[in-house]
């Protein structure tokens, strides 16, 4: 049977960085993570994606306790696709706070719009700072949303060998770097991407030669009409509570 640890016993041998530009929602009290109760009709895709990480952690459901031998990144990233304004973030940030409050894990949450025009360097001195972080508060989630803003597919051949094109292959190849190093750390860390499809991202972060450097799925589609229903229902239930509430 494999070793049980608490979570204070994972140990990592590397110092925290200073995190005060970074956005943590445990530091930064405006960074909200939704919960998956006040949100309706994402019951599958919440279970779906919860399902993934809490394999890649290797985290006992009932205990809370995690194995030593936990895969983390080996199990490669999480991908939460859908169109604009379709609520992936939404999505991804409940699936963040349900890990948290399931899992007892560290969250890392980077906002990629906040990042384009950033140069090269920084925007890989920003991920590794991040992925220092979570390495030191294992178990740990990153969610990069939006990151299709940052490393996003070429939009005509013309523009393959363009400066931007050559911008957003360096930091994809920054971003599998450092990922690879937080694998040969076997840290316990799991990793949430959103865009607005597979296609949308640099095409070597999806290419399937090699290691797959993503390896689970979930795609939001337009609700059926039960999901409306449910939707609706959580929309009365809260307004209510706000009422109440005041």
């Amino acid at each position: 049977a494999p070793t049980v640890l608490q979570k204070g016993d994972v140990q990592v041998d590397r110092q925290p960085v200073d995190q005060s530009a970074m956005n943590s929602p445990e530091e930064d009290p405006n960074l909200e993570l939704s919960s998956p109760h006040t949100l309706g009709g994402i019951d599958e895709l919440i279970r779906t994606g919860f399902e993934f990480i809490s394999n890649n952690l290797l985290a006992s459901l009932l205990s809370g306790e995690l194995c030593s031998s936990g895969q983390g990144l080996k199990g490669g990233a999480l991908l939460i696709t859908g169109a604009k304004g379709s609520g992936k973030s939404t999505l991804s940030r409940a699936l963040c706070r349900k890990t948290r409050d399931d899992l007892d894990t560290h969250v890392e949450v980077v906002d990629c719009k906040k990042l384009q025009g950033k140069r090269a360097d920084t925007v890989r001195q920003i991920l590794q700072d991040i992925f220092e972080q979570a390495e030191w508060k294992q178990p740990s989630v990153v969610l990069l949303d939006d990151l299709d803003h940052l490393t996003r597919a070429p939009t005509s051949p013309e523009h393959e060998h363009g400066p931007e094109a050559l911008l957003q292959q360096h930091i994809a190849q920054s971003l599998k770097d450092l990922v690879d190093e937080v694998v040969e750390h076997s840290s316990l860390v799991s990793l949430i991407i959103t865009s607005q499809s597979e296609h949308s991202l640099h095409p070597s972060l999806t290419e399937v030669q090699g290691s797959h450097f993503i390896q689970g799925f979930v795609s939001i589609q337009p609700p059926d009409q039960a999901q409306r229903t449910e939707i609706l229902h959580q929309l009365i239930l809260k307004k209510s509570f706000l009422s109440d509430a005041l």
